[in-house]
């Protein structure tokens, strides 16, 4: 996701005192989680070659982000956000 709409959500969810932590927190785990990507990457590139690994790694993000489109709209649509009393987004 980019991070301009991960800014946005977190803006309009999250509370001023906690912003900074949380934008960080999310900055921290996109590192660590592209780095194991990564590392993952290049395991399968030295099992099965560079033309297949590259296949795969399109195909698997091809799904994620089919269920992105498919499931995130109910997280990101501005509708969801929740009010004052409520106990947040219905999932």
């Amino acid at each position: 996701m980019h991070w301009a709409l991960v800014q946005d959500f977190v803006n309009q969810r999250i509370q001023p005192t906690a912003r900074a932590t949380v934008l960080s927190v999310l900055s921290f785990s996109g590192r660590v989680v592209f780095v194991l990507v990564s590392w993952q990457l290049f395991r399968l590139q030295d099992q099965v070659g560079i033309s297949r690994a590259f296949a795969i790694a399109g195909v698997v993000g091809l799904l994620a982000t089919i269920g992105c489109m498919a499931w995130g709209h109910r997280i990101l649509s501005p509708g969801a956000a929740s009010t004052p009393g409520d106990n947040g987004p219905q999932m």
